[in-house]
């Protein structure tokens, strides 16, 4: 048991045992007598911890208790206690971008601290333990003067209603936190897809921000120029490549807080893993990194389970080794690993094609929190969900390393392997040789942010001795398609050892696939037989990309990706006037620009409930299309808080609906 709160077995009340004078108190086995009921019994300890958290916003330290739910977002903290109300909140799904604050999290690769743009909707308060977050009202404000980059969108006429300029400011404030004086005109457009503006057309916003940044790319200067250069150690303890530090000493407190129904744990160590996974065998265990799964399933909710355990403050989780496997921490985001394998593209080609894949991954924000192990295990609870990092990993053969003695599932066993109560650490795979060939393709609805229709994900070794000779059994992997199928086994057997360039080897594959392809039906997703033509359609784009310059003419341009070799977006606005007549006629900014820009415009949403305020819900009818003959509200009047039921009968005078030129409409009960 924890050390901050036991229960007891029979009558199940909670007791606080009291720290002895032993330098180690609240550890081993204690023996305790219920003050409620008389029943003796004995429990188990984990050590020492704390049962508060703390973070830092704008210079500013807060504490915690459990006064909170497990759930509640760092965003619900903010607006409830008015730290930030310019920091705002819609979709709660981490799609709009109108909650961006910044934070300094723990970056691997440098070991230090370093900005990141933060969905503050979608971070669990208590998941912000030792956090230090900037808001749009801290950078700048009306009194003592706005930032420069709040300056610029309000001086690019960058709002309309303004309700995510602060969004759109904060994300900006981190990229140039991140990146200084090198961050790239390419960099600014491509990092704006995690925060949605309805009214600007994002022209003056981009064009605002991208006069901030350098017209062309530096090379980083931490660069990492070889694979060599991340040879690592191996572990003694599994004789893989080390992961990350092994050190059984604390680097902190545990933090254990009890909730109603849900106990949070945020471990630091090893030991302290080993020993809440030994104690709570059987209960619901969530393992929580970024948490950005809850934006697309709620039943990914930390309040949804038993046991929550915050690996945050797990160094373990981080590892980064380049020996003869490629060895990956779980605890890795997206965004980590867009940086690693850009990194290392210009030692090997197939990580800027990993890299490109990734960056059309949900959006920034989201990628800057959601690691692949999560992304992982969503696929595992959810088999529609359409899982890029599933599909690429399959590519990569990679193998899931799970617990600390030195388990594996390969990829293509993943799914059917029961993960739980298990912790996910680290991915590795064998690096790629020069025959091997692989290529990925997604389509979707939108370039950015937006769950595929179809990803495919393809991979060959060949004889290059011997035309388009296939060495052995090539990778399809494919996502969107269903739940039940990920990978084209018969297709991949017909075509080991096959010449990939015959047409009639080709047409055979073809109608291979076409036969093996099993594609789900769903309301919510675009239709199967569309589905069905992408999966054969990518195929042959990858074939066609083999074969290069000895397909024809007309085939050749199907090669090209186009999100890939996009420029840079451009566009002018111009004023149909003449200065001679100014000021009049003249363009001004908007008397509200700066104020929605520094987060002090005040919408509906940020003014504080009114003591006794009542709010109002519309009654929908359960019949599409229906005519309603009365309505009794007796029922309704009965749940509590309901203090009146409103209809139409209750609005004196004529009460329509019109709009030229139709003829008024009356609007019944």
């Amino acid at each position: 048991m924890p050390s901050d709160v036991i229960k007891c077995p029979v009558c199940h009340a909670s007791h606080v045992p009291v720290s002895s004078p032993s330098p180690s108190p609240f550890s081993g086995v204690q023996a305790s007598t219920c003050a409620q009921c008389g029943h003796f019994f004995k429990f188990r300890t984990l050590g020492p911890t704390k049962s508060t958290i703390s973070l830092t916003v704008n210079g500013k330290q807060y504490t915690v208790g459990t006064e909170y739910g497990p759930s509640t977002a760092l965003n619900t903290f903010l607006r409830d206690q008015r730290i930030s109300v310019g920091t705002k909140h819609m979709c709660f799904a981490g799609g709009c971008g109108s909650c961006l604050v910044e934070a300094k999290l723990f970056e691997p690769i440098t070991e230090q601290r370093l900005s990141y743009a933060v969905n503050s909707c979608l971070a669990p308060l208590y998941s912000c333990d030792g956090w230090e977050i900037r808001t749009v009202e801290h950078i700048g404000n009306l009194r003592d003067g706005l930032h420069p980059i709040q300056k610029q969108i309000a001086d690019y006429n960058g709002s309309q209603c303004g309700y995510c300029t602060p969004g759109q400011v904060m994300n900006m404030f981190a990229l140039k936190e991140f990146y200084g004086t090198g961050l790239t005109k390419k960099q600014v457009e491509d990092s704006f897809d995690g925060v949605i503006c309805r009214c600007t057309g994002y022209r003056p916003i981009l064009d605002a921000f991208k006069d901030m940044a350098i017209p062309h790319n530096k090379k980083c200067n931490n660069t990492v120029g070889d694979i060599e250069d991340l040879k690592g150690k191996v572990c003694s303890r599994t004789g893989k490549s080390c992961i990350g530090e092994c050190s059984s000493q604390p680097s902190g407190a545990m933090t254990h807080m009890v909730f109603a129904d849900t106990q949070w744990f945020k471990p630091t160590t090893e030991k302290d893993v080993t020993a809440i996974l030994d104690a709570n065998k059987g209960k619901k265990i969530r393992f929580l990194l970024g948490n950005t799964a809850k934006g697309i399933y709620n039943d990914q909710s930390p309040d949804n389970f038993d046991v929550v355990l915050d690996l945050t403050g797990f160094r373990e989780m981080y590892g980064i080794s380049f020996d003869s496997d490629i060895v990956l921490g779980a605890g890795l985001t997206l965004t980590h690993f867009v940086d690693i394998f850009t990194r290392m593209s210009a030692a090997e080609d197939y990580f800027g094609e990993c890299a490109n894949l990734l960056q059309r991954v949900a959006n920034l924000p989201v990628r800057n929190r959601g690691t692949w192990a999560g992304n992982l295990v969503t696929k595992h609870v959810h088999r529609e969900f359409p899982s890029d990092v599933f599909v690429m990993f399959h590519v990569l053969k990679a193998q899931i390393w799970t617990g600390f003695m030195g388990d594996s599932v390969d990829i293509t066993d993943f799914l059917n392997t029961d993960i739980s109560g298990k912790l996910i650490l680290a991915m590795s795979y064998t690096d790629l040789d020069k025959d091997d060939i692989i290529k990925f393709y997604k389509v979707a609805q939108r370039n950015q942010n937006d769950h595929s229709y179809v990803t495919g994900g393809f991979r060959v070794k060949l004889d290059k001795t011997q035309g388009f000779l296939i060495k052995e059994p090539p990778v399809l992997a494919f996502g969107g398609i269903g739940a039940t199928f990920d990978r084209a086994s018969k297709t991949e057997a017909y075509l080991n050892g096959k010449n990939i360039g015959d047409a009639t080897v080709f047409k055979t594959a073809l109608a291979t696939l076409a036969s093996e392809v099993v594609v789900d039906s769903s309301p919510v997703l675009s239709s199967p037989d569309y589905r069905k033509s992408l999966a054969l359609s990518l195929f042959y784009k990858f074939v066609l990309h083999i074969v290069g310059d000895e397909a024809g003419m007309k085939f050749r341009s199907a090669t090209s990706q186009l999100y890939y070799d996009r420029p840079i977006s451009s566009g002018q606005q111009s004023y149909d006037t003449n200065k001679i007549e100014w000021p009049v006629t003249e363009p001004m900014k908007k008397l509200e620009a700066n104020a929605q820009a520094c987060g002090e415009a005040v919408y509906v949403d940020d003014i504080p409930a009114y003591p006794g305020q009542l709010e109002a819900a519309f009654v929908l009818s359960t019949v599409g299309s229906a005519t309603l003959e009365s309505i009794d509200s007796t029922d309704a009047l009965k749940i509590p808080g309901v203090i009146r039921v409103i209809t139409a009968t209750d609005i004196p005078g004529d009460n329509n609906w019109f709009f030229p030129p139709f003829q008024p409409e009356e609007v019944n009960l």
